[in-house]
């Protein structure tokens, strides 16, 4: 998969992008958002979003669904 994630942290929040060129981002994101609590939104290309979930965790869960 050619899908990237930025991540960032900012006092207890992880702020997220999950770039797909394949346009998958959306599904991913949809995939998570309930299990990391998650806000957010964009295009089928790109999105962003913000969970207050500890760090390893919304990575591991990240990892776990673009591999699918």
């Amino acid at each position: 998969s050619s899908t990237k994630i930025l991540l960032t942290t900012s006092n207890d929040n992880n702020d997220f992008a999950i770039i797909s060129p394949e346009g998958k981002a959306r599904d991913i994101y949809a995939s998570i958002q309930k299990s990391l609590e998650a806000s957010g939104g964009g295009s089928t290309k790109i999105v962003t979003a913000r969970s207050t979930k500890q760090k390893c965790v919304v990575i591991e869960l990240l990892k776990k669904n673009i591999k699918q």
